[in-house]
């Protein structure tokens, strides 16, 4: 038997003798959900992609203006037309799955 079949992935130390898959979650690799740099760029991309690359959806559009978050808008001064403020709505629907995996995956802790 080879020696590193004999002590598992760390070749020795306090892993030594344990079998693979114990040595991983021993030495805190934690598999694809600890890395966090990779669940930060898929969030922002995935904002990114939802905020400012996909065009906004007419049905969009009409539900912003049928609810009256147009006039708010503009209003305020945050949104020049309907179509402005429906773009803003959609950035704030990017936001909304970027959270969910960035507090899923604690890629950024909650508190």
């Amino acid at each position: 038997m080879s020696d590193h079949a004999e002590h598992g992935a760390g070749g020795g130390g306090i892993l030594a003798n344990k079998p693979l898959w114990i040595g991983i979650g021993a030495a805190g690799g934690g598999g694809i959900l600890a890395n966090k740099p990779l669940w930060i760029g898929i969030g922002a991309a995935l904002f990114l992609l939802i905020g400012f690359v996909l065009p906004t959806p007419h049905t969009l559009v009409e539900i912003v203006e049928k609810y009256g978050f147009a006039e708010k808008l503009i209003a305020w001064g945050v949104a020049g037309d309907v179509v402005g403020a429906a773009k803003k709505a959609q950035i704030v629907l990017g936001i909304i799955p970027m959270a969910v995996i960035y507090f899923a995956t604690e890629a950024l802790p909650i508190g």
